[in-house]
């Protein structure tokens, strides 16, 4: 018998990521209850193919008052063909990256596959609801759908900052 897959956007998923620096949410258990959804500067949204620390994602990070934002999102692995140990080594590269900002005392929110996210810019539209950050910061994806997505959704809110990982752009 299969499990259900969780809600990713259950409130109490959500709940103790503004206060707890050791959470893995919204995949942890018994996080305590979150600081009001204003202290939130920056939702700092890392995107599978941006995973350095030296991001400029990360210039002016606050880690009283920021939160890094990843999510393994199903579209992500559907829309081109690619094979199953190419995703694989991308998850397992995500959750290290995930693993060793945590280690540096950073917060983050972290939906895994199990969290059954369809899309980053819908899931991400979701946790924006609850979290309501002043500000969203993604480094531009390479990709221009997720790209265009984006600046829909989010408008004036969302910072795109330029990628540092090549010479022309």
């Amino acid at each position: 018998m299969s499990k259900a897959p969780r809600n990713p956007h259950d409130q109490s998923m959500i709940a103790g990521v503004m206060d707890d620096k050791s959470s893995k949410a919204p995949r942890a258990k018994g996080r305590r209850k979150s600081e009001p959804a204003a202290s939130l500067r920056h939702l700092v949204v890392v995107l599978g193919d941006q995973l350095d620390r030296d991001s400029a994602a990360f210039d002016g990070f606050d880690a009283e008052k920021d939160l890094v934002w990843m999510c393994e999102a199903f579209e992500e692995s559907t829309l081109v063909a690619v094979s199953r140990p190419r995703i694989a080594i991308f998850l397992a590269a995500m959750r290290h990256f995930r693993a060793e900002l945590e280690s540096a005392g950073l917060r983050v929110m972290y939906h895994d596959l199990g969290d059954a996210c369809r899309s980053i810019a819908e899931t991400l539209s979701v946790d924006c609801k609850v979290l309501a950050p002043e500000k969203i910061i993604v480094v531009e994806p390479g990709e221009w759908r997720l790209r265009q997505e984006l600046r829909v959704k989010f408008g004036d809110r969302l910072d795109e900052r330029q990628d540092r990982h090549f010479i022309c752009s």
